[in-house]
């Protein structure tokens, strides 16, 4: 089992003994204009394309071994709704208890054609449960920027994936390629930007109350946060 593996395993054992305290008061909208959005697309792209540091000459030689662990595998989404009832945080994929709620702002550039908008649908209620007709519809604003900002509960992940749809806002007319979108939320977290590509390439970045990381390491971070012997886990 992966380190990774591991830690959330960790995570579903320790929340059966987690209280749940009272959740806070709403969280004002974030407010970031569209030179600000495109100015954070553009350095994740700048540092996506960043060539990899050259291996000094004097180097040792590299041993083979394990091979490096990755992120879980997370499933395609279905090519049409589940036909499962809505439930109540389904789709959350791990919780130990409610501790507030996180403001978080999901950005997409793309560009749909005339007639078309996109929503951000998900496993959980408040994205839908993978109904569209329920999943939140997303803003178009200048430079095909999208964006749509949702009130979440703090200490849990959410998956996700953006979803074309045609003229009535409900059919799907394209679904995000790649797997599912994965975002952690973690205690104390306050106001969340997730900026994604239609690809769902790796590195996404994201801004939690102005610290920058990628969705992979806010996610380990989340791991973490419930490994045996931390406060997040007692």
């Amino acid at each position: 089992m992966s380190l990774l593996g591991s830690k959330i395993k960790a995570a579903a054992q320790a929340r059966s003994a987690a209280r749940a305290p009272a959740r806070g008061p709403s969280i004002a909208p974030i407010k970031r204009g569209p030179a600000q959005v495109h100015a954070a697309y553009q350095q994740y792209e700048s540092q996506r394309r960043a060539p990899a540091p050259s291996t000094p000459k004097n180097a040792p030689p590299i041993i083979s071994g394990p091979v490096p662990e990755t992120p879980l595998p997370v499933a395609a989404a279905p090519a049409t709704p589940p036909a499962v009832p809505a439930t109540p945080g389904f789709g959350a994929l791990l919780k130990r208890s409610d501790s507030g709620r996180v403001n978080v702002r999901f950005w997409l550039k793309f560009r749909v054609e005339y007639g078309q908008s996109l929503r951000v649908t998900g496993g959980s209620k408040v994205l839908g449960a993978w109904d569209l007709a329920k999943a939140p519809r997303m803003v178009w604003s200048e430079g095909d920027l999208w964006n749509v900002t949702l009130d979440l509960d703090a200490g849990m992940v959410y998956e996700y994936k953006y979803v074309v749809v045609g003229w009535d806002g409900q059919t799907a007319a394209a679904w995000q390629t790649g797997g599912n979108g994965v975002i952690a939320l973690q205690w104390g977290d306050k106001d969340v930007e997730i900026f994604d590509n239609w690809g769902n390439n790796p590195g996404a970045m994201v801004i939690t109350d102005g610290s920058e990381a990628t969705r992979e390491k806010k996610l380990l971070a989340w791991a973490g946060d419930y490994a045996p012997g931390t406060r997040s886990a007692a």
